[in-house]
Parts: C-alpha cells; structure tokens; sequence
C-alpha cells in the first residue's frame, strides 16, 4: 500500500491520512531528498526547522550556535557538514553579523560544546543558583 499509493514514503502516507497535524518532516528518521530541496527553498520553513531545533539545543542566543556540535545537532536533524549549518543559519539571521563561516568548522569537536551542554543541565538542574549564561547579549 505505502509503495502503490504514497511512492513508498511513509512521511507522505502520514500527511495524506493525517492533513490537518501540523507536520515536521525533518524530524522523520529518514527524510527523502525532496523534503531537504523543500526546506532550503522555502524560507518560512527553513526558519521554522531552526527555531525549532534552536530550542531542543538550547540555544539562547545566536552566538551558542557556534558552541554546538554537529553530534548534538545530529540527535535532532540529520544535517551533514558545518557548511550546510553556517548556510542555514546565515538564511535564517541575516541580520547577525556571522564570524566568517569557517568557524562553523570547529563544530565538529566536542570541547566546547561539551561543556555548554554541561553548563545548561547544572542549570536545569539548579535553577534557583544558576544564572542563564550567554557570552554576548542575546538578540
């Protein structure tokens, strides 16, 4: 049934059956090219699927992107390179000034991005003794 009548993608046969949920296909485990070409062409959607991810990592202003690691962003959405990150977000926020966009490169080590991701569970964790950290003012 799914390969006669919904070309074997199990994220069309779900928005066929169910038209009126509010559908995020990028959080499908697999997601068929045509949904990526979507994205990057629709800015709307594009900006939805950042904002959403922004806040599954956390993120409180532009700049923590730059201390999150592809692995973390990787338990969300399945985004390849720091190339492809450094594109989205430069599409989303043009308005931040971006340090140049090779810095998005150092993604993929854990160093930073470890500790931030520390930071924000002690948080959690203690909120009453915690302040929210961000290293320039949030935007």
């Amino acid at each position: 049934m799914l390969h006669n009548y919904y070309n074997s993608s199990p994220i069309t046969a779900v928005q066929t059956v169910y038209p009126d949920h509010h559908w995020m296909p990028w959080r499908f485990s697999i997601v068929p090219h045509s949904v990526w070409t979507e994205i990057r062409n629709n800015p709307d959607k594009m900006k939805e699927m950042i904002e959403w991810l922004g806040g599954k990592l956390s993120i409180k202003c532009l700049d923590d992107w730059y201390r999150v690691s592809l692995e973390q962003i990787g338990k969300w959405v399945f985004i390849k390179s720091s190339k492809e990150v450094a594109s989205l977000l430069q599409t989303v926020y043009p308005h931040h000034k971006w340090v140049q966009p090779d810095v998005f490169g150092k993604m993929r080590g854990q160093g930073k991005a470890s500790q931030r991701e520390l930071l924000l569970n002690v948080q959690k964790l203690l909120p009453k003794y915690s302040r929210t950290y961000c290293i320039v003012d949030c935007e």
